[in-house]
C-alpha cells in the first residue's frame, strides 16, 4: 500500500505530485515530468555538465555529444523536442538526432571555439 500526504497544499502519492484534476508531475536524475489526464506527457531537463565547442567545421563550432534519457517514457517516438541552452561564452546553441521514447543525443554548437554553456530540452508526446 502507498502513502498519501499534503505538502504545501499539494496532494502526494507515493512521491508523486497529483492535482485534484488527475495531473501528476514528479522529477527523477533524469530531469522533471508532467503527465495530463488527456496523455499528453512533457519532460525538461538541463544538463549540469558544461558543454564546450572546441572542434571546428565548416565555420561552427561543435563538441562532443551527450545522450539524455527522459524522466519518464514516452509511449512512442512521436516526440516534439525544443533543445534550449545556457550561454556561458560565444553563441551557443544544441542541435539534436531525432528522439526515441525513451531519450535524445544532443550536439553542442558554437559560432566561436570558446563557446561554453549547459544542454537541455523540453520534450513533448503521450504516454498514454
Amino acid at each position: 500500500m502507498g502513502t498519501l500526504e499534503f505538502i504545501g497544499g499539494d496532494l502526494f502519492a507515493n512521491g508523486k505530485n497529483v492535482s485534484e484534476d488527475g495531473t501528476e508531475s514528479g522529477s527523477n536524475e533524469n530531469g522533471h515530468w508532467t503527465k495530463f489526464p488527456d496523455g499528453t506527457l512533457i519532460c525538461r531537463y538541463r544538463s549540469l555538465v558544461q558543454s564546450e565547442t572546441p572542434t571546428s567545421r565548416a565555420g561552427i563550432f561543435s563538441g562532443t555529444n551527450q545522450s539524455f534519457v527522459f524522466p519518464v517514457e514516452f509511449m512512442n517516438g512521436e516526440i516534439s523536442l525544443s533543445s534550449a541552452s545556457v550561454n556561458l561564452g560565444g553563441f551557443f546553441w544544441s542541435i539534436n538526432n531525432t528522439p526515441i521514447k525513451t531519450g535524445v543525443t544532443m550536439y553542442p554548437l558554437s559560432t566561436a571555439a570558446s563557446g561554453k554553456g549547459f544542454m537541455g530540452y523540453i520534450a513533448t508526446g503521450r504516454w498514454k
